[in-house]
């Protein structure tokens, strides 16, 4: 009898536990519940572009976590960064076996727009419908952060209205007012100079730099100003000095800020205000006070100048990470008042991103899911993606600690005890693709006492530039397309954009004459016939329906 009935009890918790099992034949924990497989073998391969950063994938510390929280195997799929987004696309159109998640190429929208209409993504509808087990991390944590769930899935969904990535927001403050300028205070001090508050200041300052030689060495080698090339990137000193004349967004599109909350966008490349700051670049340019190297040097020949044993540069704009040795010259200046007074600086409206996306070969697509919707579980996986293992590499902040933001009154959130991020280093992949949402203040560190620390310089930067910046609500976000606006328009936008940009160049050049009244109505006319107006149409119909339309 007792035989039986323990018969009995071992095949009701055989049929259990056959009920708990997924579809893959895997029995999982709950959502949140680590490690996410309770029985079976499951391994992940995730493809990521290759950091020179990162001494090894395979035996990197994150790679061995992520696999202890799977209660699996995660296995990088490592790919050299030139070429791969083409090969994977190659790979997708002819049916090739795909990596279970991928970290680039679909974590794109207009990608994965591509990839969704060849069916290798899954779909994540289900897993993000609101009441869905699955979801309750990720409801729970806009919550925390003052996230609309609607809106952030709104940012991923592609154009059949699904969603086939992990929404990614990555908010800090050193990326929201990324755009900053710093002066070598080793030449101030030489030439009895202090930092310019107004722009005819600035002039004088970067002439003074160009003539009297601040660095001693009886040469006139001195770069006044510096930047580098890339249009949206923070160390492009034309974005910088853009906000003198006209608001520079964060975006592309280079849109007006919303001067009011009607929700009306506009464009300020074909505003006086812009004429006039090509006139001023340009005589920069003209007078040797902004180096010509600014128009073609990437990052790392910027880097190079700027630590250099005998220091040349004036002025940079740009990050405090490519300081190097000469990081104690640099010091953050306050944005000048421009034309007519005008003092302000850029919101970079820290747009949705997509984290991991599932491909159709995944066999173990509730593994991915799960693991990755522990990075909705408060910000934990944030902070370890950007520096390491907690206790090791970084800490939570104690009380009575400030920031590095001391000067705004900004909490602390963690202390950093051994830096991993944009340094050669086997802790992490270099990368934050791993979905998460942020809050602004989430990746706050505290101020050790070193003036000299990168971010601490940030922080100062940012502490006295962010009250000159507009509030989010008066800036343009994620504009996303139908499909018709996309097929219609997507190759005008292209065009238009490379013009803009490449007019802009060749105006501050000297190539085109900002000050020929001929050249500037021949710069519209080109404008006019790219259909500048029609694709902004285009824009502020996306943007009502995204954001609420003017009328309302």
């Amino acid at each position: 009898m007792k035989t039986r009935r323990f018969l009995s009890i071992a095949i009701a918790m055989l049929l259990m536990l056959t009920a708990a099992a997924g579809a893959d034949g895997v029995v999982y924990n709950d959502v949140g519940t680590t490690p996410v497989v309770q029985e079976g073998d499951v391994t992940l391969t995730v493809a990521m572009t290759q950091s020179a950063d990162v001494v090894d994938y395979d035996t990197n510390w994150l790679t061995g976590y992520l696999s202890e929280l799977l209660g699996g195997k995660v296995v990088p799929d490592v790919w050299p960064a030139t070429d791969a987004e083409t090969k994977l696309t190659l790979m997708v159109n002819s049916g090739n076996e795909l990596p279970d998640v991928l970290t680039f190429g679909a974590t794109g929208w207009a990608t994965r727009n591509q990839y969704a209409d060849a069916g290798a993504l899954v779909c994540l509808d289900e897993y993000f419908a609101e009441g869905s087990e699955y979801s309750k991390l990720f409801y729970q944590r806009c919550a925390e952060v003052g996230l609309d769930p609607d809106t952030v899935l709104s940012q991923v969904r592609s154009l059949d209205g699904s969603i086939y990535a992990f929404p990614l927001y990555d908010a800090k403050l050193p990326n929201i007012y990324c755009n900053r300028a710093y002066m070598n205070q080793d030449f101030l001090d030489a030439l009895g100079l202090t930092a310019p508050t107004t722009m005819d200041e600035l002039t004088e300052v970067l002439k003074a730099f160009r003539d009297n030689d601040p660095n001693g060495n009886g040469i006139a080698d001195e770069i006044p100003l510096t930047g580098m090339n890339e249009w949206n990137n923070n160390n492009n000193a034309l974005t910088w000095l853009m906000n003198m004349f006209v608001y520079k967004d964060g975006s592309k599109y280079l849109f007006d800020r919303l001067d009011n909350t009607d929700g009306k966008l506009d464009v300020v490349y074909d505003k006086d205000g812009y004429r006039e700051f090509l006139k001023y670049v340009n005589m920069l340019v003209d007078e040797k006070l902004l180096d010509i190297a600014s128009f073609t040097q990437n990052i790392s020949e910027m880097r190079a100048t700027l630590q250099a044993d005998v220091q040349t540069v004036g002025m940079v704009c740009g990050s405090a990470n490519g300081f190097g040795p000469n990081i104690g010259s640099w010091q953050p200046i306050e944005q000048p008042a421009g034309l007519n007074g005008l003092k302000q600086v850029t919101y970079w409206n820290q747009n949705m991103g997509s984290g991991w996306v599932i491909t159709r070969d995944c066999e173990n697509v509730e593994a991915a899911v799960k693991l990755a919707m522990l990075g909705y579980d408060g910000d934990k996986m944030g902070l370890i993606f950007r520096f390491g293992e907690p206790g090791v590499d970084w800490r939570d902040a104690e009380e009575g600690e400030v920031s590095v933001f001391k000067e705004s009154g900004i909490a602390p959130r963690l202390l950093c005890l051994n830096v991993t991020w944009a340094t050669v280093s086997n802790k992490t992949w270099q990368n934050t693709v791993f979905p998460y949402l942020s809050g602004e203040n989430t990746h706050i560190e505290v101020f050790d006492g070193n003036e000299l620390y990168g971010e601490r310089i940030h922080g100062r930067s940012v502490s006295m530039n962010m009250q000159y910046a507009p509030a989010a609500e008066y800036t343009v976000g994620t504009l996303l397309y139908t499909e018709e606006e996309q097929d219609e328009w997507n190759e005008a936008r292209t065009t238009l954009q490379t013009y803009v940009q490449e007019a802009t160049n060749l105006f501050c050049v000297g190539q085109m004459d900002p000050n020929s009244d001929t050249d500037w109505q021949s710069y519209l006319d080109e404008l006019n016939n790219l259909q500048y107006k029609e694709l902004l149409a285009v824009d502020q119909a996306a943007y009502d329906r995204m954001y609420g339309s003017a009328a309302n």
